[in-house]
């Protein structure tokens, strides 16, 4: 109600206007009492355990059989994503560095408001699928004409 939507339950093959998905968030984050950057984390996670119905393990098994090799095919997991959903705006991964501890994770994206819902997903993919309990946080965020950049670490 508080957002004047259509429709009271949100369809997975609906096309939704983009700026829907930040003003969920902002709505949601204030009647929760939290920040959005939790609400989104939260998301991200919660969006996992959702597909988990849907058999992503296999996709996540056949991506990487460990979570550096899953990380290193992200692109990949969008591309066969984007054959499902034909009007994905797909994001771009990349790793800009490597050490025994972690790595230095490029994000990029022509869509908004994606940055901490990444940073959920990535750390209940890690979890779940790979039983590793790993920290993500957002090091750099900038915009470069249409293409939002976001550094993890």
């Amino acid at each position: 109600q508080a957002l004047n939507m259509e429709d009271e339950i949100i369809e997975v093959d609906k096309k939704y206007p983009e700026s829907l998905w930040n003003k969920l968030g902002k709505k949601a984050s204030q009647v929760l009492e939290i920040e959005e950057p939790e609400f989104y984390l939260d998301v991200g996670k919660s969006f996992v355990r959702f597909v988990q119905n849907y058999q992503f393990d296999r996709l996540v098994s056949r991506i990487g059989r460990n979570y550096r090799e899953f990380v290193m095919n992200l692109d990949n997991v969008h591309q066969f994503l984007n054959q499902r959903f034909a009007q994905m705006k797909a994001p771009s991964f990349f790793v800009e560095s490597e050490t025994a501890k972690g790595m230095t994770l490029i994000y990029r994206s022509k869509r908004r408001g994606y940055s901490f819902y990444t940073i959920g997903q990535m750390q209940e993919i890690s979890k779940v699928y790979f039983n590793l309990d790993m920290s993500m946080k957002l090091i750099k965020r900038e915009v470069q004409f249409d293409t939002l950049y976001v550094k993890y670490q």
